[in-house]
C-alpha cells in the first residue's frame, strides 16, 4: 500500500423510522504508520473505532472486507463492537444486516478518469439501490430493517477533495424479493474541484435512477455545472437538467482523508430534506423532495459556493 493511501467502503441503509451508515475503511499516512477503522453513523449519533491494521482483512474477487469480528460482504454485513469509553463514552454494537442483488452500474462511474494514474481520489458504486433486512442495535438502541433500503459506494487514493458536494438518496421501498411499489427515485451526485498535475477543474458524476432506468451524467460525457452553492446545484448535459435544493439537516462530524491521515473532519447529513428535479426535453420526468437524503458539503475556503 502506497505512503499517503486510503480506502473505504461505505454502506447506507434507510428504513422508515431508522438510518444508519457504516464505513469500514483502512489509511496509511505520509510517515507510514497504518491503521483502520469502522465509522457509524445514525440520525443523532456519530462514532470512530480504531483498530490496528493487523484487524484488517478484504479480498476483492468476492468482495469480503473484515475488521476485528465485523465484516461485510454483498449479502450481510455484521457489527460486534464493544469498547470503553471512546470519547468519554462507551459504545456497544452488535447485529447483522442481510442484502438483496445489488444494484451495479454497467461501467465505472468515472469512466475514463479511473483509469488515470495520480487521482486524488477514485470513487465506484458497488450498489445504487438493494434491499436490506435485519436490525442493528446501538447501545440498547434497536434499528430494524424490515424492510429496507440500501446503497453502497467505495473510495480510494490520498485525500478527500478539498472543496466538493455529494448527495445520495433513494425514495419507495423494496422487500427482499427484488419486489418494489411506489415512485422509485434513486441519486447520487457529486461535484468536486479536482487537482490533476498542477491544474484545477470543477469536475461532476452523477446517476439517476428512475422507473427501471439509469441516466448517467458526468463531465466527461459534457455536464456542465451552471450553478453550485451550499443550497444550491444545477447540471445540464445537453437534454438532460438536474436541480437539486439542499433544504435542512443536521450534520454530524465525520472522518475524512487528507494525504491519507484520517484527522480531517467534514460533516455528513445523513438525514436530511432535499428537493430533486430532473428533467429531459424541457418535461419534468420527476420532482421528489425528501426527507431521508444525505448530504456532504465541504470547502477549502469560509464561502458559499466552491
Amino acid at each position: 500500500m502506497k505512503k499517503g493511501y486510503f480506502e473505504g467502503w461505505y454502506f447506507k441503509q434507510q428504513a422508515e423510522e431508522h438510518m444508519l451508515a457504516v464505513i469500514f475503511g483502512r489509511n496509511r499516512d505520509k510517515s507510514g504508520r497504518e491503521g483502520c477503522f469502522i465509522q457509524i453513523l445514525t440520525e443523532k449519533e456519530a462514532y470512530r473505532i480504531d483498530y490496528p491494521i493487523q484487524a484488517f482483512f478484504k479480498e476483492e474477487r468476492y468482495f469480503y472486507v473484515r475488521i476485528g469480528k465485523n465484516y461485510v460482504t454483498c449479502d450481510n454485513l455484521y457489527l460486534d463492537i464493544e469498547q470503553k469509553e471512546i470519547e468519554q463514552k462507551d459504545i456497544k454494537i452488535k447485529g447483522c444486516l442481510h442484502y438483496g442483488k445489488f444494484t451495479q452500474l454497467s461501467y465505472p462511474i468515472m469512466g475514463p478518469f479511473e483509469h488515470l494514474p495520480d487521482m486524488e481520489c477514485h470513487h465506484g458504486i458497488l450498489s445504487m439501490r438493494h434491499a436490506v433486512r435485519g436490525s442493528i442495535r446501538i447501545n440498547g438502541r434497536k434499528l430494524s430493517f424490515a424492510p429496507g433500503i440500501g446503497y453502497a459506494e467505495k473510495d480510494s487514493g490520498c485525500s478527500f477533495p478539498k472543496s466538493y458536494i455529494w448527495t445520495q438518496c433513494n425514495t419507495g421501498t423494496e422487500v427482499m424479493d427484488g419486489a418494489e411499489t411506489g415512485e422509485n427515485v434513486s441519486i447520487v451526485s457529486a461535484v468536486a474541484v479536482i487537482p490533476y498535475h498542477g491544474i484545477r477543474f470543477t469536475g461532476t458524476i452523477t446517476v439517476i435512477g428512475y422507473q427501471g432506468k439509469l441516466y448517467r451524467m458526468a463531465t466527461y460525457l459534457g455536464t456542465k455545472v451552471l450553478c453550485q452553492t451550499s443550497h444550491l446545484v444545477v447540471l445540464v448535459q445537453g437534454t438532460y437538467l438536474l436541480v437539486i435544493r439542499f433544504l435542512e439537516g443536521d450534520g454530524l462530524p465525520l472522518s475524512a482523508p487528507q494525504r491519507g491521515d484520517m484527522q480531517r473532519t467534514v460533516e455528513e447529513v445523513l438525514q436530511g430534506r432535499v428537493e430533486y428535479t430532473f428533467c429531459i426535453k424541457g418535461r419534468e420526468l420527476f420532482r421528489v423532495v425528501s426527507r431521508q437524503a444525505s448530504v456532504e458539503i465541504a470547502v477549502h475556503k469560509a464561502s458559499d459556493t466552491l
